[in-house]
């Protein structure tokens, strides 16, 4: 698997306040300048924090990025402070009502994740002046979607920005719940398998009538920010998922961060598909037993979601293949008349890749507990291919 080797560093400017448009988030609405809600005593702080995260948006970072790194860059353990300030700033610069629809979903994940929009209190004062360097010399991201300084007055109304089909999601969804509901395994198994290969089944329609000689680019990335414990085998499991669905992902270890690029569909697929696995897989290493094996708990559960990853892999590249055989029956071709249009769409990608991040390296995979490993590959049998409902990624 893919990694990103070093980190790059920029020299920065101070950017200047964007005009103040108070987007639709839960904060009191005025026609003061959002500044003025702010204690003079620390006001300048703030301020100049709001700066330097200003700064790391325009190199690349997104509001996930700043609430996920900044703890681990600096050592510190005030996420809500960052959170507090990240939320703030949007308020200042109107990003409800101008950023991108991603932007505006990490906005709202992190108020869910962290309370609804606030200003930052004087507790945060002292942690945001120690974050305000590294947001002004910290490390930069490639921009996967528009910078703010890119970013209409207004974002057009009914524009469909993301490219995600709505009504094959639904479907997939409707599919998944019915697995989910059902109390016979094979049942489930049988529904679940069938959402898996309408999966694929779109994202090979879509890249089969995708014309080949366009200008606008199809590749869209997204940032998946995993927590502990066990991050290393989480990440190799959102790899794994990516990698069978038509997807290219580079690990960033040190971040704690694995960027995923494909279609729209593609990465929404991906993120529906790794929540739900990755909260099956942990309630199901949850009442697996390592002392049996004479396993130490920590060594049985990162073997267990190593053998997870491993068995899933293969259940949806399997999937994979059924959906690319079906395919090509209903066109009455041969599977090798598909092949030019997936090898086309895989060098592009792997193009991209290769253009963002020229000095990526590999990673070996880590030695495992045997008896976690098969415990996990079991579990994956069971495992169910969808979601129902989002959950968050750190269980």
């Amino acid at each position: 698997m893919q990694t990103e080797r070093k980190d790059h560093c920029a020299n920065d400017t101070r950017l200047s306040d964007p005009p103040c448009t108070l987007p639709g988030m839960d904060i009191e609405r005025t026609h003061r300048h959002p500044y003025d809600h702010i204690d003079p005593d620390f006001r300048d702080g703030v301020q100049d924090a709001v700066d330097a995260v200003r700064i790391r948006y325009e190199h690349g970072w997104q509001p996930m990025d700043v609430v996920h790194t900044t703890p681990k860059i600096t050592g510190t353990d005030d996420i809500r402070a960052v959170a507090r300030l990240v939320l703030f700033e949007a308020t200042t610069s109107g990003a409800a009502d101008r950023a991108p629809d991603e932007w505006v979903s990490q906005l709202r994940s992190i108020e869910d994740r962290y309370g609804p929009a606030r200003r930052p209190v004087a507790a945060d004062v002292h942690p945001l002046r120690v974050h305000s360097a590294t947001w002004r010399f910290g490390p930069m991201w490639g921009p996967i979607g528009p910078l703010p300084s890119e970013w209409p007055t207004v974002r057009a109304v009914g524009r469909p920005e993301r490219g995600v089909d709505d009504k094959m999601l639904a479907r997939i969804r409707g599919l998944l719940a019915k697995a989910e509901s059902t109390e016979f395994e094979e049942e489930a198994a049988v529904f679940t398998e069938k959402a898996q290969e309408l999966m694929s089944r779109y994202s090979l329609s879509e890249t089969l009538i995708r014309e080949p000689d366009s200008s606008e680019t199809w590749i869209r990335g997204r940032r998946f920010h995993i927590d502990n414990p066990y991050v290393a085998e989480k990440s190799s499991l959102l790899f794994t998922i990516a990698e069978a669905n038509a997807c290219r992902s580079v690990i960033f270890t040190n971040r704690s961060i694995v960027e995923a690029h494909g279609s729209a569909n593609d990465l929404e697929q991906l993120d529906m598909l790794f929540t739900s696995l990755l909260v099956q897989a942990t309630r199901a290493m949850a009442g697996a037993r390592a002392s049996a094996s004479g396993s130490s708990t920590t060594s049985f559960r990162k073997g267990f979601l190593t053998g997870f990853a491993i068995r899933i892999g293969e259940r949806l590249r399997s999937a994979g293949s059924r959906a690319t055989e079906q395919v090509a029956a209903e066109r009455s071709v041969p599977v090798s008349d598909l092949l030019p249009a997936l090898a086309a769409r895989k060098d592009e990608l792997d193009a991209e890749i290769t253009r963002r991040y020229p000095r990526l390296g590999t990673t070996r995979r880590r030695a495992f507990d045997a008896a976690g490993y098969h415990s996990g590959r079991v579990a994956a049998d069971h495992a169910s291919l969808g979601v129902q409902q989002r959950v968050t990624r750190g269980a």
